[in-house]
């Protein structure tokens, strides 16, 4: 698989005004992390060169 080189780490507040921690790696996937420390989705990070677009998948 390789190295799992850690890009970025953003904080992001869902609707329900609970800080999530997303963690940008570079094989293009995103590991969600409540503040609880569960592993709530797996969600599919797509990238260019500059522009970067965050799919998000809620399950409620």
């Amino acid at each position: 698989m390789g190295s799992l080189d850690k890009l970025a780490t953003l904080i992001i507040v869902d609707s329900r005004l609970e800080f999530i921690s997303i963690e940008i790696f570079d094989n293009m996937w995103l590991n969600w992390i409540d503040l609880r420390g569960n592993n709530l989705k797996n969600i599919e990070l797509i990238s260019k060169q500059i522009k970067k677009k965050i799919y998000t998948y809620f399950e409620i």
